[in-house]
């Protein structure tokens, strides 16, 4: 009452076989477990006459076209099918219809509340149990899985666009540093590259060895995620800039990893960390030649025009004493400047004065003073300890200022050291005056006493030592520094961190120095600018450990920290500021936080991984099963024609290109490492002897093959039929790199590292190995192929000639038998591959020479179990011309019917492993009760998961593996014929594992 109509069908359809129930003409409704098979399915199943009336509808119709079933029956099938589609589907239907085939079409039906449905849809025709034609339609919902796809598409033109019109240059890249997008901006800044590589050209030594390093720590397969570099870069018109390179890791559909690369411009921060540092190191004297290199270094970093810094005369607010004016690159000869108009004049009166914009149009004397071009204004007053105004800086610029803050603070470090010198020039001279006047008197000793109440000044030591205790003593990391961070005083948990503990070692050393490089950077620049009085910071610092605590080389010399940065007075009486940074311990936090993205990260690889094995796995049983036809039905043609029939070279070329299509199944179940592997220890030297006269034929006489072999060549342990596999792969592509001839070397010999080394496809450990090199003097590669070899179905072939799997398989072999891969190559210069694998310490076994014998034929009786028909009729062909007698079925029921009815014996049952409702192995024990002393001989085209899973246990069971030919059957059909029998039927046949 059934036929089955799953094979063929799209991969949506379930893998249990689907069952459409044979309707009488009335379409009367199904009954039993059928019937509620498709009142559960998620499809909508549909039975038509060829002329397109409806018999039947599956329940499902009314959840997704919102009308009950009975609603279409008799409907004509493009009735529910909107206008537009009628005229196309009717076509396919109709050939449906005539050639009694199959189809799989698209198309639209509109939802009783009016949206629109989009259904894909597999047609087939069939006879009933009537004799009487009908088309079964399974309609699949794709509406929703459309809609997505194009609001992903949508999303992906908005984040280009926004990638694009972004303001700093960015590009994703891949590991080894291919350039895969890069926006606008990235291109007009560093041009057309290939490779974020290409950048280092036009950088320095030392910038090429830092970024290098970081890239290299980001870029392997378990390296960090994300990365950090800044580096000079050289314009091509010789101007110097600087940028900041951060690069994290991104997920991306393919296994490879990827990372997103934004630069930031920071010339102009890098000026001013170089201008803060000058004025750290303090002033070598008080005159104009003093001043003037902190003046102009100044005003390039901040992009000031016109800089003035002079002194107040006694009594004078008007009018300043010029130490140093600078404008446009020339410094100026003025000796006094009036201040009348200018908002120098607010300066003097002690304030701070900024204006960020327009000031020529609030203060119009600054115009027709100065020049009417200004746009901005800084200007900050000169202190003396007692309050009074010393002087003024003012800065003019061009342009508008945009961070106020920045510039406040700059100019403020620069006039606290300038104030700083003065009063310490003012304090020695009036020292000197006072001892010039005592030894003024006669010559003799004189003494000097003063008395002072020091009461508050007790209260505020009390109060300071409690202060001090409560620091010394807290879990959290104290500092307190001078104002350019100038380390004072470090308590206990900071020096037990650092591994210090006299003052000795934090003495006349800088915060900064403490940090890591980039932090310490960040400091100076974008920091201390920014912290006031009232302002305090507050972020994530990175201390440096000394490199002789650190447990091995694998543990980081950062100690991670959140800290929080802020000025304070030593008293309400004195201008005197410090800087207090209290840092907190984050290293294990962080540590925590990245093992748990490691983790899921190795979990959302290994999933990715399982799910690509799984296809793989399951197109290579796919095509296992058509290639054991063609190869069967192939030589049976063959052998009918003879070699002197035209078409005999036609079905050899059949032949060869199935023989091609299972390398390709072979690539597939290699590449998902679901390959039956049989591994011993084997000498590379035998299997390249053995396979010589076959690369040959494979490369062709315009190509000439050279080979040297290492007389002691360690063994390895492997599968013989891999490294074969591996050999032939690296040979054919150095074949095509030579489309004209050339040369091929193919060399073994012993290899050894004392320490580990770095290879293209990851770590080389130390130890011994096997060295497999294969050089060609072909074509070569660049960077940016060289860089995608490896990627399953990279291929620089044309579209037909490349699966893109041949290097693929060879490094997931390589991989998997613990080695690695190195390529060497350049454009024009040849290509050579250098296969590492571990050496082993057992002897080589001796390969085995030559294949089986051809099976005779016989006169047992032998049951074939095969649901694919093709395959089935094949086998039993193949056999009854050997002269066996043949019986055969499609399932397990009609296997054991054959079992318990046939009359005479049953040698040997012959049958797939994978079978609907039941599984080979299952229906050979049932057969053993049935008929005791029946042998067994499984075929299959699934891998050893699947096998296993189905209760075969491979190099147990006799295996026939498809793809295979009518040779192949007869001899493994022989030899488990003539083989001994096996008492024990639960060795044969174990119980399947659920």
């Amino acid at each position: 009452m059934c036929t089955e109509v799953s094979r063929g069908y799209p991969s949506w359809v379930p893998l249990r076989p689907l069952r459409i129930l044979r309707m009488p003409p009335e379409g009367f409704p199904p009954q039993g477990s059928e019937a509620e098979l498709l009142r559960q399915a998620g499809d909508v199943v549909v039975e038509l006459k060829p002329d397109g009336r409806i018999v039947f509808v599956s329940a499902a119709a009314e959840r997704v076209l919102g009308r009950p079933a009975s609603h279409f029956t008799n409907l004509s099938f493009l009735e529910v099918v909107i206008p537009e589609d009628r005229i196309t589907i009717l076509a396919q239907f109709r050939k449906v219809v005539d050639t009694a085939g199959d189809a799989l079409m698209r198309f639209r039906a509109v939802h009783r509340d009016g949206h629109v449905i989009e259904f894909e849809t597999k047609f087939r025709s069939f006879i009933n149990e009537h004799d009487q034609q009908r088309i079964v339609a399974i309609c699949r919902d794709l509406t929703e899985q459309s809609r997505q796809g194009a609001k992903d598409r949508e999303r992906e033109i908005h984040h280009r666009a926004i990638a694009e019109s972004g303001t700093r240059p960015a590009a994703i890249v891949n590991a080894s540093g291919q350039i895969q997008f890069s926006n606008r901006h990235f291109r007009e800044v560093f041009g057309n590259h290939s490779s974020i590589h290409g950048l280092r050209q036009r950088m320095n030594e030392e910038n090429r060895a830092a970024i290098d390093a970081a890239w290299y720590e980001t870029s392997q397969e378990e390296g960090l995620t994300t990365g950090h570099a800044d580096f000079e870069f050289s314009n091509l018109d010789g101007t110097i800039l600087w940028y900041s390179a951060t690069w994290e890791s991104i997920a991306s559909e393919e296994l490879n990893r990827q990372f997103s690369v934004v630069y930031q411009d920071i010339t102009r921060r890098k000026k001013i960390e170089k201008a803060l540092r000058f004025i750290a190191h303090g002033l070598s004297g008080l005159g104009a030649d003093s001043f003037q290199p902190v003046v102009a270094m100044i005003a390039e970093a901040l992009e000031m025009d016109r800089i003035v810094l002079g002194l107040l005369p006694e009594n004078e607010s008007n009018q300043i004493d010029v130490v140093v004016a600078w404008q446009d690159n020339v410094f100026l000869s003025d000796e006094s400047l009036s201040l009348d108009g200018l908002p120098d004049r607010d300066v003097a009166g002690g304030e701070v004065c900024i204006h960020p914009t327009a000031v020529g149009q609030l203060m119009p004397s600054v115009g027709e003073k100065l020049g009417h071009d200004f746009e901005s204004y800084a200007g900050l007053p000169l202190f003396r300890t007692d309050g009074s105004v010393l002087g003024i800086v003012g800065a003019y610029s061009r342009k508008k200022i945009h961070d106020t803050d920045l510039v406040r603070s700059v100019l403020t470090s620069f006039v606290v050291l300038v104030s700083a010198a003065i009063d310490r020039r003012r304090v020695d001279d009036e020292v000197l005056a006072s001892r010039a006047r005592f030894d003024a008197v006669d010559g003799s000793p004189r003494a000097l006493s003063v008395a002072r109440d020091v009461t508050e000044r007790r209260r505020s030591e009390l109060g300071r030592e409690l202060l001090f205790s409560v620091l010394q003593h807290g879990a959290d990391l104290a500092f307190v520094c001078e104002g350019d961070a100038t380390l004072l005083f470090a308590n206990e948990a900071a020096r037990r961190l650092l591994g210090t503990s006299e003052d000795s070692d934090i003495e006349r050393k800088r915060f900064t120095e403490l940090l890591t490089e980039s932090d310490a950077e960040r400091m100076e620049a974008e920091i201390l600018p920014l912290v006031t009085p009232t302002s305090p910071w507050s972020g994530e610092l990175e201390l440096s450990r000394p490199v002789a605590e650190a447990e091995d080389e694998s543990t980081s010399t950062a100690i991670a920290t959140e800290a929080t940065i802020f000025l304070f007075q030593e008293s309400e009486h004195s201008d005197q500021t410090y800087l207090a940074i209290m840092l907190s311990d984050i290293s294990e936090r962080r540590r925590a936080e990245e093992a748990l993205r490691q983790s899921e990260l190795r979990l959302s690889r290994a999933q990715k991984m399982e799910t690509v094995g799984r296809l793989a796995g399951g197109i290579a049983h796919d095509f296992n099963n058509l290639l054991t036809a063609i190869i069967g039905y192939g030589d049976l043609v063959l052998d009918q024609l003879g070699e002197g029939h035209g078409s005999t070279r036609d079905v050899e070329e059949i032949l060869r290109a199935a023989a091609r299509a299972g390398g390709l199944t072979r690539q597939l179940l290699a590449f998902s490492r679901r390959q039956v592997l049989q591994r011993e220890s084997i000498d590379l030297n035998a299997i390249v002897a053995d396979i010589d006269r076959m690369m040959r034929r494979l490369i062709g006489e315009s190509i000439e093959l050279v080979t040297f072999q290492d007389g002691k060549l360690h063994s390895i342990v492997a599968d013989p039929g891999q490294i074969e596999q591996v050999i032939v792969n690296l040979v054919v592509n150095a074949r095509d790199a030579m489309p004209t001839g050339g040369r091929m070397e193919i060399e073994t010999l012993n290899f050894s590292t004392p320490v580990p080394r770095r290879t293209d496809t990851g770590k080389l450990e130390a130890g011994d190995y096997v060295l497999l090199r294969i050089f060609d003097t072909g074509i070569g590669m660049d960077e940016r192929v060289r860089a995608q070899i490896f990627e399953p179905f990279f291929t620089t072939k044309e579209h037909h000639e490349g699966t893109g799997l041949g290097l693929a398989s060879a490094y997931g072999i390589v991989r998997e038998a613990g080695g690695q891969i190195d390529v060497e190559s350049a454009p024009d210069q040849g290509t050579t591959f250098s296969v590492y694998l571990p050496a082993a310490t057992a002897e080589a076994q001796p390969l085995q020479k030559g294949g089986e014998a051809l099976g005779t034929g016989g006169s047992e009786t032998i049951l074939v179990v095969e649901d694919s028909e093709p395959v089935r009729r094949l086998v039993a062909r193949t056999l009854e011309n050997a002269g066996y007698t043949v019986l055969t079925a499609e399932s397990a029921t009609g296997a054991l019917r054959h079992c318990s009815r046939h009359p005479d014996p049953i040698d040997l049952l012959l049958t797939d492993v994978v079978l609907p409702k039941a599984s080979g192995p299952e229906v050979a024990r049932r057969a053993l009760e049935l008929r005791p002393g029946i042998r067994a001989l499984f075929m299959s085209g699934f891998t050893d998961d699947t096998l296993i899973r189905h209760g075969l246990r491979p190099g147990k069971q006799p295996l026939l593996e498809k793809p295979f030919g009518p040779a192949r059957v007869l001899t493994r059909v022989r030899a488990v014929l003539d083989a001994a029998p096996n008492e024990d039927p639960e060795s044969m046949f174990p119980v399947e594992h659920s």
